[in-house]
């Protein structure tokens, strides 16, 4: 008896070892950003939860993950969880670790023993370095140009940038550092930011900033390296986007300054169209001025009451907010101390407007809004993982 259990168990091991590893990725895989942020997340598990597995589509587009809440985790045929990823990617998905352990096998990871283990314990930058090792990062990225999906850094610790900088990495964030040591009273006193944007609820977006010693030099510059790097990413952006001109010497434009200069580097015809499709850019609508309303300043606190999809509750508090001429911050915080929300949001005369926030859990979201100044705020979104984000704001009471 003991000879044939030992004979059933032995084939059943081989069979679920061999039904594993058909499952297991293979080949160049490259991980944006914010696929390791979400892998980082994994990695550290959640109260008694621990990272089981962790799938991703085949070209490094979408992942996703289950814990378990054991000491010992043991999981089903491995072949469901690559098909429930493949529901939302769309295209085939493939294991991507295991536990701790990478089991992607790329040529570079062994996908076994120590030198595949990684800790959810490190910093976001060492987790990305030791993927680098891996052979999972791409090492060619080029400095104050890009992003690959970005998410929001863990803004508690950096108050050297403004709210309305749009989904701040920390790359972003230290050329944000880098670029306001330059400007009035320096070597090169005028500083030029520009930016394309895909939408202002999508965190794609190239840049690039120039220090000059004039003002339409350092434009001019600036809103080049842009383009050319946007010419450089041209599927992924719409044909009537264009870089524009957001921050002069660490200062936000006007709607006057980015119709300007728009018009001076590409022309009153195509910065007309892009405006026009892309009326998302200026404060209000109308593309040849910016008078919102009649100037105000409001600050306070106000109950909101947040959707937030993997919270298993609503998320009922309260909002800070300090406001001038409809655009304004707002601060929050997370249930069971899971972290503070920092973020900005700009109001349209016609009841609509936009809003981003950051958090110190690694998480961000974006998105619209409506609102009256007797109701209050409704908005809706998505979170940097693509979950959906709900809120109301109690308006005057």
């Amino acid at each position: 008896m003991k000879k044939i259990l030992t004979v059933v168990v032995l084939s059943f091991l081989i069979f679920v070892q061999n039904s594993f590893s058909k499952t297991i990725g293979e080949g160049e895989l490259k991980l944006s950003d914010n696929i390791i942020r979400y892998f980082h997340q994994y990695l550290k598990g959640k109260g008694s939860k621990r990272p089981m597995i962790f799938t991703i589509a085949v070209d490094g587009s979408y992942a996703s993950y289950w814990y378990c809440g054991h000491d010992q985790c043991v999981g089903d045929n491995p072949v469901q969880y690559n098909k429930l990823c493949e529901i939302d990617a769309g295209i085939e998905c493939k294991i991507f670790a295991k536990g701790k352990y990478i089991k992607w096998k790329n040529g570079i990871n062994k996908g076994k023993g120590k030198s595949s283990k990684v800790s959810g314990r490190v910093s976001f930058n060492e987790l990305k370095a030791r993927l680098a090792e891996l052979g999972f990062v791409d090492d060619r990225s080029s400095k104050n140009n890009s992003n690959n999906e970005n998410s929001s850094k863990d803004i508690s610790s950096t108050k050297d940038y403004p709210p309305t900088l749009f989904f701040p990495d920390e790359e972003k964030i230290e050329n944000w550092k880098e670029f306001t040591k330059y400007g009035k009273g320096t070597e090169w006193p005028f500083a030029v930011w520009s930016e394309v944007r895909k939408n202002h609820t999508s965190d794609v977006y190239s840049y690039q900033w120039a220090a000059r010693k004039t003002l339409n030099q350092a434009i001019k510059d600036a809103t080049k390296g842009c383009n050319d790097r946007l010419k450089s990413r041209k599927k992924e952006f719409k044909n009537s986007q264009i870089c524009i001109v957001y921050f002069i010497n660490g200062s936000e434009t006007t709607d006057e300054e980015k119709i300007k200069f728009a018009e001076k580097f590409y022309g009153k015809k195509v910065s007309k169209k892009s405006f026009e499709k892309n009326n998302w850019v200026l404060n209000t609508k109308e593309t040849g001025t910016k008078k919102v309303a009649k100037k105000y300043n409001l600050e306070g606190d106000r109950s909101i009451a947040l959707s937030w999809e993997g919270y298993n509750s609503l998320i009922a508090g309260s909002v800070s907010f300090n406001e001038t001429d409809y655009k304004g911050t707002l601060s929050l915080s997370l249930p069971d101390g899971d972290g503070e929300c920092k973020g900005s949001y700009s109001l349209q005369k016609d009841g609509k407007g936009t809003w981003q926030i950051g958090c110190t859990n690694d998480m961000g979201a974006a998105g619209t809004l409506k609102w009256n100044e007797v109701n209050g705020v409704t908005g809706s979104g998505r979170d940097h993982n693509d979950k959906k984000v709900k809120f109301t704001v109690a308006g005057k009471s």
